[in-house]
């Protein structure tokens, strides 16, 4: 087995890597931790003729990479066992896609010893947050949609907008910055235009060195630190997933959820999924409640990244503006926003034993 160097947090995953392993039916086995970029930053040879390989995946992987390992499969008549955090990360048929869970589970001791978050929503203070750290295209595209559509009195949006500045308009965004093939609605124009007018927009300036002071990707103490004092008085959160589109072509991007979506199931937030296509639906699968009866996830279908964000705002505004009736929702279904947080901790305390059983059922299906 070829290992890439170890990730923090990763103990779980390599546990149930080590007792899998024995019920593999092949001795060509890679664990990438950083997939995308240890698959592209290294010459390993993948397969072997008629043979099979696994591959355990512990990231996103990048649609450059899905194409590489394509071809290079079927130029040696080979298979592939994918056993990764995005579980429809192929669909060919000669690769069998295994989701062994998500990133958000790196850290599933830490986040068990959180204590519950005191929440104290009141009409002077923020009932919406949408967090970004990491600066995307599509995070400022999605930030213009915000301004737009949602009452930045009522909410906290954090977003540095220096990647965007090269692009005088929101349309040369989402094509040259996004690679997205359909142009954004016109009228989100001016919107663009007053989000560039700062380089940052939020109660804080937010730095990675901050972030990184607590520990290589300790997103629990993180919560502990930061987040919580800025959930205490939230309803909804606008989660800024990791993967919309492939930031490189454009292309699909399989579903991927990392601890930006627990930190809103901690936080006993109303999610708006900023994500890929599916996302919604995967997360209903793993038996998250994720409240279509409040909010509105018919975006979740729409394939077109373009459209798909606009539509996850545009269509929850009144989540965006009305404090008055969101408190009154989020009142009413307290009870169901504490229920899925004790689901997230119980799947938390038991991912390790449920889903090296739940991976072994799959492999011993497919023999």
């Amino acid at each position: 087995m070829q290992i890439s160097a170890r990730r923090p947090w990763d103990d779980d995953f390599y546990k149930i890597l080590k007792n899998i392993i024995p019920h593999l039916p092949t001795k060509h086995i890679f664990y990438y931790n950083h997939s995308g970029n240890d698959i592209d930053g290294n010459k390993d040879i993948l397969f072997f003729k008629d043979s099979l390989t696994v591959i355990f995946s512990l990231d996103l992987t990048h649609y450059k990479t899905r194409q590489r390992i394509i071809n290079e499969m079927e130029s040696c008549n080979a298979k592939l066992w994918w056993i990764g955090t995005e579980p429809n990360a192929f669909n060919h048929p000669s690769i069998k896609v295994i989701w062994w869970g998500s990133e958000f589970m790196l850290q599933a001791d830490q986040y068990l010893q959180l204590d519950d978050i005191d929440k104290s929503p009141n009409e002077n203070s923020n009932h919406w947050i949408s967090l970004t750290l990491g600066p995307r295209h599509s995070r400022v595209y999605t930030a213009a949609c915000l301004m737009h559509y949602g009452n930045l009195e009522r909410g906290e949006m954090r977003i540095k907008t220096h990647l965007a500045q090269e692009f005088n308009t929101l349309s040369m965004l989402v094509k040259n910055g996004c690679h997205w093939p359909t142009p954004p609605d016109i009228k989100l124009e001016p919107t663009y235009k007053q989000l560039l007018s700062q380089p940052w927009w939020g109660s804080q300036f937010f730095r990675w060195n901050t972030y990184n002071k607590l520990g290589h990707c300790n997103n629990a103490l993180n919560f502990d630190y930061y987040l919580r004092s800025l959930y205490s008085t939230t309803m909804v959160e606008v989660v800024n997933e990791t993967s919309i589109a492939d930031e490189e072509t454009g292309n699909p991007a399989p579903v991927f959820i990392t601890e930006k979506f627990a930190n809103s199931v901690h936080a006993l937030h109303f999610p708006i999924m900023c994500s890929s296509a599916g996302t919604v639906e995967f997360l209903e699968s793993l038996g998250f409640d994720m409240f279509r009866d409040t909010v509105d996830h018919s975006y979740d279908i729409v394939t077109d990244p373009t459209m798909r964000i606009h539509q996850a705002i545009r269509d929850n505004a009144m989540l965006l503006n009305e404090y008055d009736t969101v408190y009154n929702l989020w009142n009413n279904n307290l009870p169901r926003l504490i229920a899925n947080r004790d689901h997230l901790r119980n799947m938390l305390s038991t991912f390790t034993e449920i889903n090296l059983n739940t991976v072994i059922n799959k492999i011993n299906n497919i023999l």
